[in-house]
């Protein structure tokens, strides 16, 4: 059985071998799909040089969109679920936060933006 080479794997995807060697360089501009199914055809077929590094994921990270006026209209619903969407293929999770828009100096922020487990606002 002959190397498996990068343009074979671009061969069975139907994509160019830049496209396969930009991911396996980490370079940018491959969205998240296409490269996922770069390194599963690669293993697939055999390909194994520098996939272990290339797979090593990101740490998860949180991030809060903060409300203080909720509107339920599909318009907003659907674009705060659509950045989720779009978050979600980069290892990180969307926060839905209500905070009044007025409070007083007692006021105490949310637990869950407390602390470290929030990495974004």
């Amino acid at each position: 059985m002959n190397k498996v080479t990068m343009q074979d794997i671009a061969d069975a995807l139907g994509i160019s071998r830049v496209t396969v060697w930009k991911v396996f360089n980490n370079y940018p501009n491959v969205s998240a799909a296409l490269r996922e199914s770069i390194l599963v055809k690669a293993k697939e077929m055999g390909y194994t040089k520098g996939i272990s590094e290339l797979e090593q994921t990101e740490a998860e990270r949180n991030v809060s969109v903060i409300v203080s006026r909720p509107n339920s209209a599909i318009f907003w619903t659907n674009i705060i679920h659509r950045l989720a969407q779009e978050l979600y293929l980069h290892n990180i999770n969307l926060m839905y936060t209500y905070m009044p828009s007025k409070f007083s100096k007692q006021y105490k922020m949310p637990h869950a933006l407390q602390g470290n487990a929030i990495q974004g606002v």
